[in-house]
């Protein structure tokens, strides 16, 4: 009866939550922008276009251009300033939907981000690399 319950818990849980692959994650943001919070507080917000390029619009309001690509069961993200690769597990949960950093440090814990918003307005950026 023990082995039954746990199984339902298992079940349950990962019924709850779904990893996103490549595809899925395309037909749940192309078109529209995805806002992320880290503790509640507004970490970033990334518009997504057809062809897996990005604007980037960090929490100081500066923008910069990237790609998506799904590489390794994680979605990454290379930006036109050099930086990245950063890859992440993107999954969607009762609650909405997780982003959970693959770039940590060894022996740090992962940047969990949370998606607080989503919606088709541009991106208004205030810095020196401005969106499309």
């Amino acid at each position: 009866m023990k082995r039954a319950v746990l199984l339902a818990l298992a079940t349950a849980s990962s019924a709850s939550a779904q990893v996103l692959d490549g595809a899925g994650f395309d037909a749940f943001s192309r078109g529209t922008t995805l806002y992320f919070e880290d503790s509640g507080q507004f970490f970033g917000a990334e518009h997504f276009f057809s062809d897996h390029r990005t604007v980037w619009r960090s929490n100081d309001g500066t923008c910069v251009n990237g790609k998506w690509a799904y590489i390794n069961q994680e979605i990454c993200f290379i930006y036109d300033n050099g930086d990245g690769p950063f890859c992440w597990i993107m999954e969607r949960t009762a609650r909405g939907m997780t982003a959970t950093s693959r770039n940590n440090a060894e022996g740090e814990p992962p940047l969990v981000l949370d998606l607080s918003g989503q919606d088709h307005v541009s991106i208004q950026c205030t810095g020196p690399l401005f969106g499309v």
